[in-house]
C-alpha cells in the first residue's frame, strides 16, 4: 500500500540518509558565501556578479522543484532522489576545475538542477514513513540539513583555504555528494508502482485549488527571501564592518549553532506539546524581525557573536513547521507534488534576494537598507499567515 512503502527501511535510518542528502546539497549551495572575496579576485568579478554566482543554483534548484515532486508522487523516491544527488555531485566536482566565471555559472546552474528534487522526494518519504503526530519531530530533524550545512561550509572554508584554495572546497563537497548518492541508491528500496489510475498531473491540479497551499507558497517566499540572503551576506557584512574573514565565519558558525538547536528541538515542542502551529509559526517571524534589527547594530566581535547565535537559533525555528503545513494542508497522496511546488516558489526568494542585496549595498554604500528589505519580506510573510484558516485533520 501507499502508506507502507517507507516500512521497509527502518524511518530513522531512513531519515538519516535523507537528511545527509539534504545537508551535502546545502553545503554546495552556501560553501560559496566564504569563499566570494578569494573567488571574485580570481574571476574578476564584482559583488552583483557574486551574488549571481549563488542565484543561479537557485534559479536550477528551483526548476526542478516541482517536477521533481511530481515524479516522486507518481513513481517513488529511490531513483529520483539518487539521480538528483548524482547530478549535484558531478557539477560540484566541475567547479573546482573550470577556470572560466561563465562555464562555472552553468555547472553552479546544473548543480541546481539536479539538487532540486531532494526536498520533494525527502518530504514524500518522511510522510510516508512517519504518522502525523510525529512529522514535526522528523522534519525538524530534517531540516537541521540546512543549518549543519551552513556551519560545515563555514567549517570546510577556512581549512580547504589552509591547504589549498577556494576550489579544494568544491572538491570534497562534490566527492562527499558522490558517496551520499552511492548510498542513496543502494540503501532504499525500489518502492511498488502506484495502483491507481491517476495521471502525474492530478496532484498539481489538487494543490493549485487550495487557497491555503498558495497562501503557503507566499509566507514561505518571504522567509527564504531573508534567511538565505543573511547566509549569503552577513560574512561579507562583518568584513564590511572590520571583522576579519577567519574571524567572520567563526560568528557565522554560532549563528549555525543556534540554528541546528533550534531546528532539532522545534519539530519536537509543538508534537509534543500540540502548539498550534501557525500560531507558533507567526511567533517565530515576529522575533526574527527583531534579531535582524539586533544582529545588525552590533559591531564587535563578541556582541556579533552573541547576537548571531540567538538570530541563528529564531531564524531556524519555523523551518520544518512551514514543510509540515503545507502537507498538512494538502494530504500525504500528494505531499511530493505540494512540497515541490511551494518550494518552487519559495526559492524565487534565494534567486532575488542575493543579488538584490549586493546592488543595494553597491547603490548605498551601507548595510542598513539592505537589512530593513529583509525585515520587510518577512513582515509580508507574517502577514499571509494570519490569512490561513485553520488545517482541517485528515484521516488515514
Amino acid at each position: 500500500m501507499e502508506q507502507q512503502r517507507s516500512r521497509k527501511i527502518n524511518p530513522w535510518l531512513l531519515l538519516i540518509i535523507l537528511t545527509s542528502a539534504f545537508a551535502i546539497s546545502f553545503i554546495a549551495r552556501v560553501i560559496w558565501s566564504p569563499f566570494i572575496e578569494p573567488a571574485s579576485i580570481e574571476f574578476g568579478i564584482q559583488p552583483a556578479q557574486a551574488g549571481l554566482f549563488i542565484s543561479l543554483f537557485y534559479i536550477g534548484y528551483m526548476v526542478t522543484q516541482l517536477p521533481g515532486g511530481m515524479l516522486a508522487d507518481k513513481f517513488g523516491v529511490k531513483y529520483v532522489l539518487s539521480g538528483s544527488v548524482l547530478v549535484t555531485a558531478l557539477f560540484t566536482l566541475a567547479i573546482a576545475f573550470v577556470t572560466n566565471y561563465n562555464i562555472a555559472l552553468a555547472c553552479r546552474f546544473v548543480a541546481g538542477l539536479g539538487s532540486g528534487a531532494i526536498v520533494a522526494c525527502s518530504s514524500k518519504a518522511i510522510a510516508n514513513a512517519f504518522p502525523p503526530e510525529k512529522r514535526g519531530t522528523a522534519l525538524g530533524i530534517f531540516f537541521v540539513a540546512t543549518t549543519a550545512g551552513l556551519f560545515l561550509s563555514n567549517t570546510i572554508a577556512p581549512l580547504a583555504l589552509q591547504v589549498g584554495t577556494w576550489r579544494t572546497g568544491f572538491l570534497w563537497i562534490g566527492i562527499a555528494a558522490l558517496v551520499i548518492a552511492a548510498a542513496i541508491f543502494l540503501l532504499i528500496e525500489k518502492e511498488p508502482k502506484k495502483e491507481t489510475q491517476g495521471n502525474i498531473f492530478d496532484g498539481l491540479i489538487a494543490i493549485v485549488k487550495s487557497r491555503n497551499v498558495l497562501i503557503m507558497a507566499i509566507t514561505g517566499f518571504c522567509y527564504i527571501w531573508l534567511v538565505l540572503a543573511v547566509a549569503t551576506w552577513a560574512n561579507n557584512y562583518m568584513r564590511f564592518i572590520g571583522i576579519d574573514g577567519q574571524a567572520a565565519s567563526g560568528v557565522m558558525r554560532w549563528y549555525s549553532i543556534g540554528g541546528i538547536i533550534a531546528t532539532l528541538i522545534t519539530g519536537w515542542l509543538v508534537d509534543q506539546f500540540k502548539l498550534n502551529r501557525r500560531f507558533y509559526t507567526i511567533a517565530t517571524y515576529v522575533a526574527i524581525i527583531a534579531m535582524t534589527f539586533v544582529f545588525s547594530s552590533q559591531k564587535s566581535l563578541m556582541g556579533l557573536t552573541i547576537a548571531a547565535f540567538i538570530y541563528g537559533f529564531v531564524s531556524y525555528l519555523p523551518n520544518a513547521h512551514l514543510t509540515t503545513l503545507v502537507i498538512e494542508y494538502a494530504g500525504d497522496e500528494y505531499a511530493g507534488t505540494a512540497v515541490g511546488g511551494t518550494n518552487f516558489f519559495w526559492q524565487f526568494g534565494a534567486v532575488v534576494s542575493p543579488p538584490l542585496a549586493g546592488q543595494i549595498f553597491a547603490a548605498t554604500g551601507s548595510y542598513n537598507s539592505v537589512w530593513m528589505v529583509l525585515a520587510g519580506a518577512l513582515v509580508v510573510g507574517m502577514i499571509a499567515l494570519l490569512m490561513l484558516k485553520p488545517v482541517e485533520k485528515k484521516t488515514a
